[in-house]
Parts: C-alpha cells; structure tokens; sequence
C-alpha cells in the first residue's frame, strides 16, 4: 500500500485502500474500530486511521484476532 498525497481519504478512497466492502467499512464505523472526520456532509477517513487498522492487525490485537 502506497501513502496517498492526502491526510483524509474519501470513503471510497478508504475502501479501495483497505480492499473491503462499504458495508464492512461501516460496520467498523458503528462498532468504533475506525474513526471518521465530518466535514459539512462529508464523511473522510483519516490515512493515520487506515494505517493504524494495519499495524493492529499485522501486531495480532485482540479485536482483530476474534473477528470483532
């Protein structure tokens, strides 16, 4: 995965980065697991966001290893 030139990401943008469903993306908004930033009626994910989701489940967290 490449860094994008920009801190926040469009919920497709996000979506592509993470190679994961829009369903799956917002389940993991209403759970808490990721972190969105509204602007107006945007809703952007920030790139530290999607990195973090990597190094956690890479680092074999607890959330991730039951499929939460």
């Amino acid at each position: 995965m490449t860094t994008p030139q920009r801190a926040l990401l469009s919920i497709p943008e996000a979506i592509a980065e993470l190679r994961i469903s829009r369903t799956q993306l917002y389940r993991m908004r209403a759970q808490g697991r990721i972190r969105v930033l509204r602007l107006g009626h945007r809703v952007l994910v920030p790139y530290r966001e999607i990195q973090r989701l990597i190094d956690e489940a890479l680092a074999g967290t607890p959330s991730e290893a039951h499929g939460g």
